[in-house]
């Protein structure tokens, strides 16, 4: 019995002693990954501010049509939105008594002539007889009075007639520049009167947009400077423009200065009353570090980008100046020749290792 429990003593503690002396395996810790990112160098150049604001449309020439007399409207010869060149007839009133005050004054002219060459006969008769002193002064003076009434008597009758045909020509109102029709005012059966509008002409080959800049960009702005223009509908197409005018004074209100841009529109592109986006270049830099803006991070107030040197990034903070919307200036922080990333950056922290992309 002793001898059977000695037996299994010695082979558990054989075993046990098996058991210790065997070695544990080694726990490898894997390395992360490298970040994929892609890179740019940051360059040396020049680079302007681009300032972005909204102005409205307007037709550089627009004007309201008015008649210059009295009268019923007998025709309206065009529609809303028609375009009209320069004299063409748009709105024709009645003329029965147009014609009437015409040909009463040519009656009136008729008889003053014939008065007229009565009167000169028989002056020319007393003056002759006058010269041969076979009249008295008083006959003379009395013919040359008749004369001079009867001669100013045919003058105002030719001045009738003449201020006749010209009412006759107004019975017809003409366009007085070309363009479109804006609004339309008066309709057939209706009074014109002298000085109110009969309809709107706006002349779109020409443009305005109207914006207000405020006093550190209009120390800037110089007369003929060009601009880039867009429409909302139109995002994708830019227009030239060029500074036309600038307000000397800010308004009360805005303190901001007026300033209207100058758009070639002879493809009738812009309409009067819309809304464009005018771009304006401002404060250029010459020979300065530049970047693309999507590799700077804003981090509540500090802006950073990483550069990768070796395969590794770094975080540098940097001091930037003015973009242009595609490239930032870079005051300090990298210089010429840094290989920034734009794009992976937000997965990135400093000292991680990447591939360049």
């Amino acid at each position: 019995m002793n001898k059977k429990l000695i037996v299994i003593g010695i082979i558990l503690s054989l075993l046990l002693t098996a058991g210790c002396g065997r070695k544990k395996a080694p726990v490898v810790k894997e390395e992360d990954p490298a970040v994929p990112v892609q890179v740019v160098p940051a360059t040396t150049g020049d680079i302007q501010e681009i300032f972005s604001i909204s102005g409205t449309v307007e037709a550089a020439n627009k004007t309201a049509v008015t008649s210059k007399i009295s009268g019923r409207v007998a025709q309206v010869a065009v529609e809303l939105g028609d375009y009209v060149t320069k004299g063409q007839t748009l709105v024709i009133l009645e003329k029965t008594d147009l014609i009437n005050q015409l040909n009463q004054a040519k009656t009136s002219l008729l008889q003053a002539e014939t008065n007229f060459a009565q009167v000169k006969t028989t002056f020319n008769r007393i003056q002759k007889l006058f010269a041969e002193e076979l009249v008295s002064q008083h006959e003379y003076d009395n013919a040359k009075t008749q004369y001079d009434i009867a001669l100013n008597q045919i003058e105002q009758a030719r001045i009738n007639v003449a201020i006749s045909e010209e009412q006759l020509r107004n019975g017809e109102i003409k366009a007085p520049i070309s363009g479109y029709v804006g609004e339309r005012k008066i309709n057939v059966g209706e009074m014109a009167t002298p000085g109110v509008p009969l309809m709107d002409l706006v002349d779109i080959s020409q443009v305005y947009v109207t914006v207000h800049l405020s006093d550190s960009y209009i120390t800037q702005t110089k007369v003929g400077q060009k601009v880039t223009v867009r429409l909302p509908s139109m995002p994708d197409k830019t227009f030239t423009g060029k500074v036309f005018q600038i307000s000397p004074a800010a308004q009360s209100d805005s303190k901001l200065f007026p300033v209207k841009i100058l758009i070639d529109n002879s493809s009738r592109t812009f309409k009067d009353g819309m809304l464009a986006e005018v771009k304006m270049n401002f404060n250029e830099r010459k020979n300065v570090i530049q970047i693309p803006v999507e590799a700077v991070m804003d981090e509540t107030g500090t802006k950073a980008v990483f550069v990768i040197k070796d395969n590794v990034a770094y975080r540098k903070n940097v001091e930037v100046g003015i973009n242009n919307g595609k490239f930032i200036e870079i005051i300090s922080g990298i210089e010429n020749g840094d290989q920034v990333v734009v794009l992976g950056q937000n997965n990135l922290e400093d000292g991680m290792k990447v591939v360049v992309k």
